[in-house]
């Protein structure tokens, strides 16, 4: 049985894989041996390769990638090196300065040295070695600028963004504001 051209039963993609993320039509996957595979829309650059015609089968498109994340029409990836690089959608500036106001087709450098990344709907994020929170995009503008320090996780939503410290507190904040200690409830 097919829903919207896909099978309901589960369908073995590729072996060895050691991350994935789906987007909002494009889908990714790395291997083990850090390749990353793209299938889907292309309209925004989403590829990274120049290609703005879909694929219905995965294409590589990277080598040497560590992490992927993604979202509206664009996709940030953490090269096992620590570098980031963004393609795609670039409205506000999410996948850095490179096709800034409109598309990036092709992967494009944003910053060294992360160990972590997140995107949001138009806001990226990375956690660089030191442990320095850093951000770029809407209410950041395309050149990250450091949040704030001492953080081990973090994800990003709409207009949101919350952050695991390495004390363990969580903080969350809108888009460009200052971060908050969120009080966690004891059970």
């Amino acid at each position: 049985m097919c829903f919207g051209g896909l099978s309901t039963r589960p369908e073995k993609i590729s072996e060895n894989v050691i991350g994935a993320a789906v987007g909002d039509g494009a889908n990714y996957y790395i291997t083990t041996r850090g390749d990353l595979f793209v299938k889907g829309k292309a309209h925004r650059g989403q590829y990274g390769d120049g290609r703005l015609q879909s694929t219905e089968h995965f294409i590589r498109t990277m080598t040497g990638v560590a992490q992927i994340t993604v979202h509206t029409g664009r996709a940030i990836l953490r090269k096992k090196n620590g570098d980031v690089l963004g393609t795609g959608g670039n409205i506000y500036g999410p996948v850095g300065h490179h096709g800034l106001g409109d598309k990036a087709d092709k992967w494009s450098l944003i910053t060294k040295g992360a160990r972590a990344i997140a995107t949001g709907s138009s806001h990226s994020l990375a956690i660089r070695q030191d442990g320095m929170l850093i951000a770029w995009g809407s209410e950041y503008g395309p050149e990250p600028v450091p949040v704030m320090a001492g953080v081990t996780g973090v994800a990003a939503g709409s207009r949101t963004t919350i952050a695991i410290k390495s004390d363990g507190t969580l903080w969350q904040w809108a888009r460009g504001k200052t971060p908050r200690k969120l009080v966690l409830e004891k059970n």
